[in-house]
């Protein structure tokens, strides 16, 4: 055997045999390097197809949630907005407009300063009308604040000037001709809506905003006034906090400037709402921004996710 394999053709043979494994072997490496070059290309693919996936679903979601969201927010608002307008047509309250307008005319006080009126008023911040008029319209008000579980803190009512006709609470102006939202509620040609910023209540420590609308002669349709309530906000909360439920979401509202105004997740902390510490233009937060600069309507309709694996 050992004289075999140290003869000539042993050598032969197993040269040649040598040589045409080799290539073999050579083929097989690189088929074989190829493969698992594409097989991490695959699977870096999948990866990133599945994340993409996962990104578009949670997205839309997201999305859907937040429209939902969205919809809870403006159903509240424009219940608030029907109450509101109801009482503005009471006939007791466009009758104490309408003395108050006229008061004001006889007493030559349309186009004053505040602290001119509050003078020819003898330091009052109301124009006086008949006690016939002012005993049923206020009674009517104060009704609307006290009945149970009513979202709504306090009622003011100004003549067509801005001065106070009516309140359901002290108030601190007697006029408030110079403030945004009686001049959009006075505008009743344009939208006859105005909005106050939001803000905690001092007597509740609630989070309130002021909604106000005209107060309208339904027979000339002349703006007599100005009807505008402040709603405490706690019931909207409690509202997004089902929604959030249901979605099986956490949800964070904001006000125009960046404020909390619910917050589901900490059952709406007082250490959050409408904390200035927790204003989130002031920290840059790019998913408000983006909200903020969107086109209003379908068209401008977008979404992000945010933090999306520490589930958020």
């Amino acid at each position: 055997m050992s004289r075999f394999r140290a003869s000539l053709r042993y050598k032969i043979g197993a040269l040649m045999l040598l040589l045409s494994l080799g290539p073999l072997l050579a083929v097989n490496l690189i088929v074989l390097t190829a493969t698992l070059a594409n097989l991490s290309n695959f699977s870096a693919r999948l990866a990133e197809t599945e994340n993409t996936l996962r990104s578009d679903v949670v997205g839309h979601n997201l999305a859907g949630a937040a429209g939902d969201t969205a919809v809870v927010i403006d159903s509240y608002l424009l219940e608030r907005i029907t109450d509101i307008r109801r009482w503005s047509e009471e006939s007791a309250i466009i009758e104490a407009a309408r003395e108050g307008m006229a008061a004001v005319q006889q007493k030559g006080l349309a186009g004053l300063e505040p602290e001119e009126v509050k003078a020819q008023l003898q330091g009052s911040l109301f124009i006086p009308i008949s006690q016939e008029t002012f005993s049923p319209a206020l009674s009517f008000l104060f009704r609307q604040t006290e009945r149970p579980e009513t979202p709504f803190v306090e009622i003011l009512v100004t003549e067509a000037n801005g001065i106070n006709v009516l309140a359901t609470r002290p108030v601190a102006d007697i006029m408030h001709t110079d403030a945004n939202w009686w001049q959009a509620a006075r505008q009743q040609s344009v939208a006859g809506i105005g909005v106050t910023d939001l803000c905690l209540d001092e007597g509740t420590a609630a989070p309130v905003i002021g909604l106000a609308l005209p107060i309208v002669d339904p027979d000339t349709k002349e703006v007599l006034g100005v009807i505008r309530a402040l709603i405490r906000l706690t019931e909207l909360q409690h509202r997004l906090s089902q929604k959030a439920t249901s979605v099986g979401a956490s949800l964070r509202v904001f006000a125009p400037n960046g404020q909390v105004l619910a917050d589901t997740a900490s059952n709406h902390s007082p250490d959050i709402i409408l904390n200035e510490a927790e204003n989130v233009l002031l920290q840059n937060y790019a998913p408000v921004r983006k909200v903020q600069e969107a086109r209003p309507g379908v068209e401008g309709a977008d979404f992000m996710v945010v933090d999306h694996a520490h589930g958020r």
